[in-house]
């Protein structure tokens, strides 16, 4: 926790983008909730008995409608990405600035059983993954949680037995993330090891 905290420092200096991204992710919450309904209100239009050449026209408002949303999501979800990685990347520009500082203050007796490659791989690649960090994985979190949170109240306005039928495996995912995780998490560091290892032969 210390780390992240560490690096939301960076993440303030860049709140522009930052809240282009929360903003866009928002609006690609709204558009993904909106398709859903006007396909379900075109097909009852179709299938109606009422139907008739009024139904065209109808339809056709709806077809229009769709593509805009679409077209709409596509500029969203553009919007996300750029202003996303903006801010990952400076993030990881100033994070590797900051340790750069930091190793040229350090005693040489630091020095004396580092190796230049470890050194470089801390510097460089695990620094390179803040940009995941702040582009991918905060990102892809919130559009989910909100996602979750906006279709559960949907399905729960159309059928609360529907809803907590579909909600069934949420609790065998978040289980399976538990143990996942541990086994992961290791893995992981284990790998990043083996890469200044690398680094520095």
């Amino acid at each position: 926790m210390k780390g992240l905290r560490w690096t939301f420092q960076f993440a303030r200096r860049y709140k522009v983008p930052l809240v282009l991204t929360v903003a866009s992710m928002l609006a690609l919450v709204a558009i993904q909730l909106v398709a859903p309904w006007i396909v379900r209100t075109m097909v009852a239009a179709v299938t109606s008995p009422a139907a008739g050449p009024e139904t065209l026209a109808f339809v056709a408002r709806l077809a229009l409608l769709a593509l805009g949303v679409y077209l709409l999501r596509a500029a969203m979800q553009f919007v996300r990405s750029y202003a996303a990685h903006v801010a990952g990347w400076h993030v990881v520009a100033d994070v590797r600035h900051e340790v750069y500082r930091h190793i040229q203050r350090l005693s040489l007796r630091f020095y004396q059983d580092k190796q230049v490659g470890q050194l470089m791989s801390r510097i460089v690649n695990d620094s390179d993954l803040l940009e995941q960090l702040v582009a991918h994985a905060i990102p892809d979190v919130v559009v989910n949680v909100l996602m979750f949170v906006g279709v559960t109240a949907v399905l729960m306005s159309m059928s609360w037995q529907l809803a907590l039928i579909s909600m069934i495996p949420v609790p065998l995912i978040v289980l399976s993330l538990r143990v996942l995780a541990k086994y992961v998490r290791p893995a992981f560091r284990q790998r990043q090891a083996e890469l200044g290892e690398l680094n520095a032969a």
